[in-house]
């Protein structure tokens, strides 16, 4: 077997399907570099780890919502708890670009396809009242939630509980300033959550902690990157 190298990703490194592309290009070759006899008799009869794979086109998709200026914001009034609203490049109005990924047809989970990655980063800018007597303040106890969903048609909507992820309000309302928080969701998809799926995207809702004033979440740059992996039987 070949020298494994894989470069470790930095802070500044764009986290999506093409940078963990080419690390795991590096590994693949190290592996597929196995010299005979290496491998024990009966080494390769089970399934293994998942590994990348082009099953059908494509094998991973990618889409960013948002930037530095262009935020989105999502209202108490359209979106609150328990109710959830797509991320939106026009925010809860929606009508925007959607933070949802089209594989193009869709993966059935059995056979090689043994389940989807997804990855999600989604970068809060703030959450404060929408008040406008106090625009700036803040509700204690104030929370907002993402999630990751799934779909076959892109009408009917298959939450993955487990990738749900809540983010408290961090500052006080003497604070007055941008939080610049970010919130990671990371899942993989399998057949108990749904038989086939060409759909990914991530949801939203928010809740005011009791408090009497109106919530208002803001969002910049949210990415969204889906990754197709197999394991096979030889």
């Amino acid at each position: 077997m070949g020298e494994i190298n894989y470069p470790p990703l930095k802070e500044a490194d764009v986290f999506d399907a093409s940078s963990l592309n080419s690390r795991q290009a590096r590994i693949e070759e190290a592996i597929n570099d196995v010299a005979a006899g290496a491998v024990a008799v009966g080494g390769l009869n089970e399934n293994h780890l998942p590994a990348f794979t082009k099953v059908t086109t494509p094998a991973s998709v990618t889409r960013r919502v948002g930037g530095l200026g262009a935020a989105h914001i999502y209202t108490e009034n359209q979106v609150t708890y328990p109710n959830f609203v797509p991320i939106d490049s026009s925010g809860s109005a929606g009508g925007g670009t959607d933070l949802q990924l089209d594989f193009g047809s869709g993966y059935a989970l059995a056979g090689e396809v043994q389940g989807i990655l997804v990855m999600a980063d989604v970068h809060i800018q703030s959450m404060t009242t929408d008040n406008s007597a106090s625009p700036d303040s803040h509700n204690a106890g104030a929370w907002a939630g993402f999630r990751i969903e799934v779909s076959l048609n892109g009408v009917a909507w298959t939450a993955i509980p487990r990738s749900f992820r809540l983010q408290a309000d961090s500052l006080d309302a003497a604070s007055n300033r941008l939080q610049q928080l970010k919130v990671s969701l990371r899942t993989l998809v399998l057949a108990s959550d749904l038989a086939a799926v060409r759909y990914v995207r991530v949801v939203m809702t928010q809740d005011l902690g009791g408090s009497s004033a109106d919530q208002r979440t803001v969002l910049r740059e949210c990415q969204l990157s889906a990754i197709v992996l197999k394991s096979k039987k030889v």
